[in-house]
């Protein structure tokens, strides 16, 4: 469902709060303890990762914002860092496809 950006503005969501002021840009930070020290927005568990896979998916930024309650300029920030640190996000998305691969390779149990 996409959500019209006039929508997310009049209704305080995603990236206005209630006062009608547009909230400060988070800085993305890495920390061991969350996501497994992949780089996300402060104050969230919202991976740069996340964001730049529904861009590509076809999400509009307006729609990310809304669904992760952050602010637009948040998911911009995320895909400026995703695209700043190639070597990084390489390695991370690598990483987690090795994740995958193995999840998927290990043998079924049957349930009787």
């Amino acid at each position: 469902m996409s959500v019209p950006v006039s929508d997310v503005l009049s209704s305080g969501r995603g990236f206005l709060f209630e006062t009608g002021q547009v909230p400060p840009m988070r800085d993305i930070v890495q920390t061991d303890d969350v996501l497994g020290g992949d780089p996300r927005l402060d104050g969230t568990r919202v991976g740069v990762l996340h964001i730049k896979e529904r861009v590509d998916a076809g999400d509009e930024a307006a729609q990310i914002a809304a669904d992760y309650d952050i602010g637009l300029a948040d998911v911009f920030a995320a895909l400026a860092y995703y695209y700043d640190n190639p070597e990084l996000m390489d390695e991370i998305e690598r990483r987690r496809d090795a994740f995958v691969d193995g999840i998927r390779r290990r043998p079924t149990e049957s349930i009787e």
